[in-house]
């Protein structure tokens, strides 16, 4: 598993991108088994920066399906296990949005997600933007449509304004800065 992770970083680098965070995909890194493949490269690596697929109580499940609030639950569960020790190498946002209504997110949502963030904190907003384009390997969860309207959703005019009534700035993974 280590190897895999190895091998993406390295061809992003061929390809003159940084990497400035890791993840997988689906959360898949939330598993104990994988989380310790990851933890391997960061140490080789030393990128420090690395996605906490945590769901909480309150915003994160409104008006989500069961099914996704039961993966929600299992993904935090698991990434809780994972991180069962203390991490004080990793850095991570301070809070991730969006893993219970993957697939489901629209302008009201995130204008509420954003009414509810903790002012001086980090958070991590997960979308699926896409053009409505149809390619190979798109979930059911992340079909071009809903893509698309999550696209719409995020760049809506009553996001943009709720994020400058709120005084939220953007920002990305470099700067969360690691320990």
């Amino acid at each position: 598993m280590a190897g895999e992770f190895r091998a993406q970083i390295e061809r992003v680098l061929a390809a003159g991108i940084e990497v400035d965070h890791l993840d997988s995909h689906c959360h898949l890194h939330a598993h104990p088994t994988v989380w310790r493949a990851l933890r391997e490269v960061v140490e080789e690596t030393g990128i420090r920066r690395v996605r906490r697929s945590e769901a909480r109580p309150g915003i994160d499940f409104l008006h989500a399906t069961l099914r996704r609030r039961v993966l929600g639950i299992g993904i935090t569960l698991a990434s809780r296990f994972s991180r069962r020790a203390p991490e004080p190498s990793l850095r991570s946002p301070d809070r991730f949005l969006g893993l219970v209504r993957s697939g489901e997110i629209d302008a009201g949502w995130i204008c509420q997600a954003i009414r509810s963030l903790e002012p001086g904190s980090v958070t991590e907003l997960m979308l699926h933007p896409g053009d409505g384009d149809v390619f190979p390997g798109l979930s059911e969860d992340h079909a071009p449509e809903q893509r698309r309207r999550e696209l719409e959703a995020a760049l809506a005019p009553q996001v943009r304004e709720t994020l400058e009534a709120c005084n939220v700035e953007l920002t990305t993974y470099r700067q969360v800065t690691p320990c």
